[in-house]
């Protein structure tokens, strides 16, 4: 346990049993608005590569097989032929 973690549960003993009430919920929501802060920074992250990936000029193909790809790239560089 960090120091100041110690410091806040000593501070939380001192305060009056009918204040421990508010002080959880208050807790809860600073711990709730840290998980929307994280959700929306990721949503923002995704969003980003989503708009970077939907505006290039290439777009792989429907019909794109990566395998036939794959095995051809290797026989080019290895010489690995199946």
């Amino acid at each position: 346990m960090t120091e100041l973690r110690a410091k806040a549960i000593k501070e939380l003993e001192n305060v009056p049993e009918e204040h421990v009430a508010e002080v959880i919920d208050f807790m809860a929501k600073l711990q709730e608005k840290e998980k929307e802060a994280a959700l929306k920074e990721s949503q923002e992250a995704y969003d980003e590569l989503m708009e970077i990936i939907n505006s290039r000029d290439r777009k792989i193909p429907a019909d794109f097989d990566w395998k036939k790809e794959y095995l051809e790239w290797l026989d080019e560089k290895y010489g690995i032929t199946d």
